[in-house]
């Protein structure tokens, strides 16, 4: 079996933000996308807001206990990067097409008639479907996963842990 584990690493469309230990998309997949923002520093936040809602979205349905194994295979994973890729476009390109990412930024009351939206159905619709699907398509490790998969990063993996500083 081959190992399909490598340092995070930059590319063209993605760059690792080794502080918040997630992937973000480049002005370039904005640009190819069709997208435009009103100037950089909306577009730079608004690519790091997807991946927070990316990256959190995952964190929120996974087992706890699997926080850092989770965030090691995001970061380290070749097939899964290019998993995480294809969710950050995917999520991308719903902002760009209706303002997606704006959802979560809705108030939760409707004033005019007394309504309450639940927080739980407001989560729920943070992620673009597409998104999600990307994510769900991934089935080894199961990244989902609901249960606790008893494994402990830094025993299982430490080199890779304190030598590649994702």
């Amino acid at each position: 079996m081959a190992d399909n584990y490598s340092k995070p690493f930059n590319s063209d469309d993605m760059v690792y933000d080794s502080v918040l230990h997630q992937y973000i998309l480049t002005p370039k997949v904005v640009k190819d996308l069709g997208g435009n923002y009103k100037d950089d520093g909306i577009q730079e936040r608004t690519l790091k807001t997807i991946s927070r809602r990316v990256y959190g979205w995952v964190y929120k349905t996974t087992n706890s206990h699997n926080r850092y194994y989770v965030e090691f295979e995001l970061a380290c994973n070749s097939l899964v990067r290019s998993i995480i890729e294809e969710a950050l476009k995917a999520q991308l390109e719903a902002d760009i097409a209706s303002g997606f990412n704006d959802i979560p930024l809705q108030s939760p009351i409707n004033f005019v008639n007394g309504n309450i939206i639940p927080r739980n159905i407001i989560e729920q619709n943070m992620i673009a479907p597409e998104a999600e699907d990307a994510i769900r398509s991934f089935s080894n490790p199961n990244l989902l996963f609901p249960g606790d998969y008893g494994i402990r990063f830094e025993s299982r993996y430490p080199n890779r842990y304190t030598e590649w500083e994702y």
